[in-house]
């Protein structure tokens, strides 16, 4: 079965929303739930998951409110998403240490694969996984190298650019590209939503959702109740498309 992974960026509500809607998205068919960290320059997010962290950060977010959020939410598979900077000045450790299972690894777009091979060891000391890119424009002996080391999924970016935009790009080579390279599975980000992810799911283990959600948990003209409803039925949809 294909699997979803939805996105969320903590501290636009309370953190009793927060969770409240992770429980959500679990229970209506996310398989996985990448908990964005926000940061003042998310480079790889285009203008609303942007908008999304600098509101967080408005709000009084800080690094320490994620591991209250993951002690919380001990049943669903977590990914943090974040950029290197949130990581290195607290150091892997203070998110690893602490030995939550449901804590699968980090999505980090910043850090190069030459940079990470300096953190793979504590990676391998807590048993999480530090997941791998790839893109369109990613050659097979490129593609070679970094997926090497691939555990948990690899990312795989929909076009070039930033979350939420960009054009459609055929996938087809670089996708077998990576078969070639990798048992890992293939999961496609940026640019999802309920009306292509029947299509953008082919020939690939799964889709994440990010953006999608993000705009109606922003979406000040709705009710919480309403935002919940919405959400449950976009997880709904999405999984059962992907899978249909």
């Amino acid at each position: 079965m294909k699997k979803l992974i939805t996105y969320i960026t903590p501290s636009l509500m309370e953190t009793s929303f927060t969770i409240d809607i992770m429980n959500i998205m679990n229970d209506n068919g996310a398989d996985i739930i990448e908990l964005g960290i926000p940061f003042s320059d998310p480079a790889a997010d285009g203008p609303t998951i942007e908008e999304a962290s600098l509101k967080a950060l408005q709000n009084g977010f800080k690094v320490n409110d994620i591991i209250d959020i993951i002690k919380q939410t001990k049943d669903i598979p977590l990914y943090l998403m974040g950029y290197f900077n949130s990581f290195y000045n607290k150091g892997f450790e203070y998110f690893f240490d602490n030995e939550f299972d449901n804590l699968k690894g980090l999505v980090i777009p910043d850090l190069s694969y030459e940079e990470s091979l300096t953190y793979l060891g504590t990676f391998d000391k807590y048993n999480k996984n530090l997941v791998s890119f790839a893109t369109p424009l990613s050659d097979k002996k490129r593609l070679e190298k970094v997926l090497i080391n691939s555990r948990g999924f690899i990312y795989l970016v929909a076009y070039a650019g930033v979350t939420g935009g960009g054009q459609d790009t055929n996938l087809d080579d670089v996708i077998t590209n990576i078969r070639d390279c990798s048992d890992t599975p293939i999961y496609l980000g940026f640019g999802v939503n309920e009306n292509n992810a029947k299509e953008k799911s082919k020939n690939i283990d799964g889709v994440i959702v990010a953006t999608y959600i993000i705009k109606i948990l922003l979406d000040d003209s709705i009710s919480y109740n309403e935002k919940s409803k919405k959400i449950a039925t976009i997880c709904k949809n999405i999984k059962n498309e992907i899978n249909s």
